[in-house]
């Protein structure tokens, strides 16, 4: 590496280097969540361009408990008004946007290498060395080329340019020029758009607060402006601590939020002290069959009290060590005080799922800026040899990541990968028995549906899984004219019975209603077992109750069934006037004053409010 290169030229080398290895994953298709948020979402399916029609794509998305995401999903909606729903395209999109974010990171980094006493000539090629580091390790292929995660590189995007335009104010001001009104305004527009693409813009104060704290430190030129600045970091400080304090209080405060998980909301805190040391790990040692994709085998019990113990000690170790190194080495405290803010939000105790590759997004960028923090500012050129072994790491890191982005260019034999480096994946399991599915065509003599099926069945067999291994096995032996084995009804009541009711095992129950009363032939008997066994568990949504009672009347012809499904939904929601009116409104509908009246008896009988 001539370390005279231009640096422009080295910047569009780290651009090849973003898009090169990725573009091996541009034939494959759609995947996991992709799915709900693009493909089956109608108002995502932009025909003709429209003010109108854009609006209304932009708040598809309805996260549960979280904000729209309108600039993501008007970036989804153009996508197919030009290409229609091709998932090259989609991907492309994605790489273009990961080659943009490599262009801010690396002018965030060399910026903040000149600030700390590097050099131009020198801050620049270790800036694009980091940026090139960021763009081509393999940790990134799972959210570069998983569609969805359009909302973390968009959210990232004016992250990096709020960070950017704050670090320009602050040079200015170190400069003695007076305030940027321009940058002033396009930092603060950064972090509202930021906010338009995912919650994590939340985080945005507190990065800029480490880059003040531990590189600026309060310098400028004017000393009023350097006393206001000591003043608003000690505030910025008390205040992002008081706030931290009470997210996580409010998230431990209530463990009936995480009803619908396998663990509660202390549970989940402590699952984060083993799996930020393993996020730290796929950085560090980058194996591709630890990156699994899939995560939902983990379970906070896998792990032992020492596990969480020696985690716990390592992420402390480290946070003691980014302060002591904050005056010897300020980048090294900033990367990793970056890097735990990163995951602030996403390892707080709320009912999230415990891991996802893709949390590490911005979390690499602090890995990377502490690793070029090492070097003491300079201001002479590294020698050409000190460029070697930077050069084969940057090589391997791409060479491992085409190969991990080959796997994505197709969907059956990624699926198939998934579930060789990770058998306990349910995910995984899933996954693959519908891609068999598809490819037998509906022949059931057909080799691949016994494989689907052995699938199906294998992700049912799985610890703490849900019910949509019997709900897909079910629906394709109705499908195929396959015998629908009473051991999968058998699994499915006792999940419904004995596991947290997830919102997935219901949204899967309805379903096969669903496609029974459209007439797919599903055994009525167990199912109207199912869905009594999930009536009994507590509140279900009016809806539901409606849709369970039908099946019961018209498809079972179990008019005692029905007549519980109602009585159940009453009950539950005695004190909701809407929802009851809804309920009755229901029975009306399928039997009238008769049928209320058995409603009303069986609840008498039966059910009691508590004393």
């Amino acid at each position: 590496m001539n370390p005279g290169f231009s640096p422009r030229r080295w910047a569009w080398l780290a651009l090849v280097a973003a898009c090169l290895p990725f573009l091996a994953g541009l034939p494959g298709g759609f995947l996991f969540d992709d799915f709900p948020t693009i493909v089956h979402s109608d108002r995502v399916k932009l025909e003709s361009l429209s003010l109108e029609g854009l609006w209304q794509a932009a708040f598809a998305y309805d996260p549960t408990g979280g904000l729209p995401r309108p600039l993501v999903n008007a970036s989804f909606a153009l996508n197919h008004w030009l290409s229609g729903l091709e998932p090259s395209a989609f991907k492309l999109t994605n790489i273009v946007l990961h080659a943009c974010n490599g262009l801010l990171v690396y002018a965030l980094i060399s910026r903040l290498l000149v600030v700390c006493g590097h050099l131009p000539a020198v801050a620049k090629p270790l800036a694009v060395l980091a940026t090139t580091v960021w763009l081509a390790h393999p940790l990134q292929v799972s959210t570069v080329l998983y569609v969805v995660q359009r909302m973390e590189m968009v959210c990232t995007t004016f992250t990096l340019l709020a960070m950017l335009g704050y670090v320009n104010l602050r040079v200015r001001m170190i400069q003695g020029h007076p305030l940027s009104w321009p940058l002033a305004t396009g930092t603060v527009v950064a972090t509202a758009l930021a906010w338009t693409a995912k919650e994590n813009a939340a985080l945005i104060p507190y990065f800029l607060l480490g880059i003040e704290a531990l590189v600026f430190r309060c310098r400028a030129a004017n000393p009023a402006a350097s006393q206001w600045l000591r003043r608003g970091v000690f505030l910025g400080i008390l205040l992002g601590t008081v706030a931290a304090i009470g997210l996580y209080a409010y998230g431990l405060s209530d463990p009936s939020r995480f009803a619908a998980r396998d663990f509660g909301p202390g549970e989940r805190l402590a699952s984060q002290a083993v799996i930020l040391p393993f996020y730290l790990g796929l950085i560090f040692v980058p194996r591709l069959d630890a990156m699994v994709f899939y995560y939902d085998h983990w379970w906070l019990r896998t792990w032992g009290v020492s596990e969480v113990a020696i985690g716990a000690t390592m992420l402390v170790g480290l946070l003691v060590l980014a302060a002591w190194l904050r005056n010897r080495r300020p980048l090294v405290s900033l990367g990793i005080a970056w890097f735990f803010t990163a995951h602030l939000l996403t390892s707080a105790p709320f009912p999230l799922e415990l891991a996802f590759e893709h949390r590490n997004y911005m979390a690499l960028v602090g890995i990377v800026i502490a690793l070029v923090g090492i070097f003491e500012p300079r201001r002479d050129p590294f020698p050409a040899k000190f460029w070697a072994l930077p050069c084969v790491l940057v090589f391997a890191l791409a060479a491992a990541t085409t190969l991990r982005a080959a796997y994505w260019a197709d969907a059956s034999l990624l699926a198939r990968y998934l579930v060789d480096i990770n058998p306990g994946s349910a995910r995984a399991a899933l996954d693959l028995g519908e891609r068999y599915m598809l490819a037998a065509n509906r022949n059931p003599d057909s080799p691949l549906a016994a494989a689907a099926i052995a699938e199906y069945e294998r992700a049912m067999a799985l610890p703490h899984g849900s019910i949509l291994g019997e709900h897909a096995a079910v629906l394709m032996a109705a499908q195929f004219g396959m015998p629908q084995r009473p051991e999968w009804w058998q699994s499915m009541v006792r999940k419904l019975r004995d596991d947290p009711l997830r919102p997935q095992d219901v949204d899967a129950l309805a379903g096969v209603v669903e496609q029974r009363l459209e007439g797919l032939a599903v055994e009525d008997a167990p199912l109207l077992e199912a869905t009594l066994t999930a009536a009994r568990r507590g509140t279900l949504a009016p809806e539901l109750v409606l849709l369970f009672a039908t099946h019961a009347v018209e498809g079972a012809q179990d008019y005692a069934g029905a007549v519980e499904l109602f009585a159940r939904g009453r009950f539950a929601a005695r004190n909701d006037a809407e929802y009851l009116q809804r309920i009755d409104d229901g029975i009306e509908r399928i039997g009238g004053a008769a049928l209320l009246e058995s409603v009303n008896a069986w609840q008498a009988d039966h059910l009691s409010p508590p004393q």
